[in-house]
């Protein structure tokens, strides 16, 4: 991985260079740099006038680089689940006090922040989930946003992305999404009713909607049949209001059943439906229905 840096000293002179350099001073976006004998430094701003030491009296002189610059840090790290974050930073960059500069220890500037940024955000990371890594993104541009600029630099608009080094984790992502969409669809099969599981079953590339259909309808036929065999058993030991309650809540008659509700034209019109016969009744409770 490589970044995208720069090196704020532009040019240096000593000796007889110096004594030989241009007395011009410095151009737009950048700073000119004495270094007296005693080693104080003094920063000529571009358009001011060179002081005549120049000309033999500097020990050194350094052009400095102030105009601002687009930088890149690229590193690995650990997720909380194994796989690795691919992490880069970018941020603007700009040499605010160019004494700073001649003396530095790096020319890679950069480089020289990889390091801090890295330990920042790395024990963050390792406590994220790999396929979270646009809540991985965010974590990253609020640490190094809140992050001190070096001395003599100002560093500003922070931006983090987050990747993963290897294609097999992105297609283990998809395949994580699959899998959740798939779970949700066999629950609601398995939680649903017979129309449910009908739609899962048309939903196949190689089913037949009329053998499912017919499937379907030889099931509600046999439920039917099995709702009217269970209220006939019922009958003899539960009062009329209870056996109009059984009708509405398992022929889907509603919740406003009551003890008048008559139950012979129910049955009738629904063995007529399902070409059933429908159940006997008890003597009293066709005088019930008939003269309700």
């Amino acid at each position: 991985m490589t970044n995208e840096t720069y090196d704020p000293l532009v040019r240096q002179w000593r000796g007889i260079g110096l004594r030989f350099g241009s007395a011009r001073g410095a151009a737009p976006g950048t700073a000119l740099v004495l270094e007296h004998p005693g080693g104080r430094l003094d920063v000529v701003p571009p358009g001011r006038q060179v002081p005549r030491r120049w000309w033999g009296g500097h020990r050194a002189a350094y052009l400095v680089d102030t105009t601002r610059h687009r930088l890149s840090v690229s590193f690995e790290t650990p997720s909380a689940d194994g796989w690795e974050f691919v992490v880069t930073v970018r941020f603007s960059c700009q040499v605010v006090d160019p004494v700073v500069v001649p003396h530095l220890p790096y020319r890679d500037v950069a480089g020289s922040l990889q390091g801090a940024i890295t330990d920042r955000v790395r024990p963050v990371l390792r406590r994220m989930d790999a396929l979270a890594t646009a809540e991985a993104e965010a974590e990253v541009t609020r640490l190094v946003q809140h992050g001190q600029s070096p001395p003599g630099f100002a560093l500003s608009a922070f931006a983090a992305e987050v990747d993963h080094p290897r294609g097999d984790l992105a297609e283990a992502r998809r395949q994580s999404v699959v899998d959740r969409f798939k779970r949700t669809e066999a629950r609601s099969v398995v939680t649903g009713d017979r129309a449910d599981l009908a739609a899962h079953l048309l939903t196949r590339p190689d089913a037949d909607p009329v053998a499912v259909l017919k499937a379907v309808n030889e099931a509600l036929g046999q439920d039917f049949k099995n709702e009217l065999e269970y209220i006939e058993m019922a009958k003899g030991t539960l009062s009329q209001a209870v056996l109009a309650q059984l009708l509405a809540q398992r022929m889907n008659l509603g919740t406003q059943a009551s003890p008048r509700t008559p139950i012979r034209p129910v049955l009738r019109r629904r063995s007529k439906e399902k070409k059933t016969d429908p159940p006997a009744l008890e003597a009293g409770d066709r005088n019930r229905d008939e003269n309700p």
